[in-house]
């Protein structure tokens, strides 16, 4: 059993979860339940410093993501994210 992608699995949003929404899948979203409700941060080049990635494997991407507002989070994302932060970022 591995781990499920596209979540985030340590950092200030841990449990959080990572999706790609729009008509075009064209915006990445974290999506963080916490006790003040649920918070939901776009990820683009306004809110995120940079973003690393730290290992690729076939289904499974480790990248940690650092915010602008100083806090900083690691997750598995599958291809499909992975490609699309590619696009926005790099």
């Amino acid at each position: 059993m591995g781990i499920a992608c596209n979540n985030v699995i340590s950092g200030d949003y841990k449990n959080g979860d990572i999706k790609l929404k729009g008509l075009k899948n064209d915006k990445i979203v974290l999506i963080h339940k916490g006790l003040l409700g649920k918070t939901e941060i776009e990820l683009n080049k306004s809110t995120v410093d940079r973003i690393v990635v730290v290992n690729q494997q076939y289904q499974q991407n480790g990248v940690e993501i650092y915010f602008k507002n100083g806090k900083k989070s690691m997750a598995t994302v599958d291809n499909d994210v992975l490609n699309r932060i590619k696009a926005l970022f790099f």
